[in-house]
């Protein structure tokens, strides 16, 4: 009887050790990643990246704070806007993809495959739209068109329409990218070295 307290106690301790090991910092950051990050400035503070997006005054705070934060109703409020203005969007891509599968089944006129002065006109409203809409600098047109333009020439229209994108899929690919700059600084720090 004795033996199996002792395995037990053992084993408690061990689990317990373990999980000790992480701190409360280290154990929000795995278990909400999306959400909270480190404080670029001050190591005992908090950033949650959804209260700041919206706007919310209480976007930090002390780590032993954190749980407390992300139960408070500030947050809970910041999250609800946050999940509505991303599903705004998703109903908008969608209803831009199927604007533009209207107009690939309807046939077009073959006056309108041409560039004239009412298709300008459209264009550069839908440009201004879009633009105005998602309150963008004026002076990203000139790269916004370019990269239409680019994305048009390497991909059909089917696989434009099926692809989708978000704000997390965007974090994700930049993360990969940092990783793979950062290889190739260390790569090129490790060879001029040892030259």
């Amino acid at each position: 009887m004795n033996s199996s307290r002792r395995t037990s106690n053992q084993t408690l301790k061990k689990s317990t050790q373990t999980s000790i090991k992480l701190t409360v910092e280290d154990q929000l950051l795995r278990k909400y990643p999306d959400v909270i990050i480190r404080h670029p400035k001050e190591e005992l503070k908090f950033l949650c990246i959804i209260c700041q997006e919206q706007g919310s005054p209480f976007y930090s705070g002390l780590w032993n704070n954190c749980k407390d934060h992300l139960g408070s109703q500030s947050h809970k409020k910041a999250s609800d806007k946050a999940k509505l203005k991303e599903n705004a969007l998703e109903k908008q891509a969608n209803q831009n993809i199927e604007a533009v599968d209207e107009m690939e089944t309807n046939t077009m006129p073959e006056s309108s495959l041409t560039l004239t002065p009412s298709t300008r006109s459209e264009l550069n409203l839908t440009y201004s739209k879009f633009i105005l809409q998602y309150r963008l600098p004026f002076s990203i047109v000139g790269a916004l068109h370019s990269f239409n333009q680019q994305l048009i020439a390497q991909y059909p229209p089917s696989v434009l329409q099926d692809y989708s994108i978000s704000r997390k899929t965007v974090t994700k690919a930049t993360e990969s990218i940092c990783d793979t700059l950062k290889g190739e600084i260390f790569q090129e720090l490790d060879h001029h070295l040892f030259l």
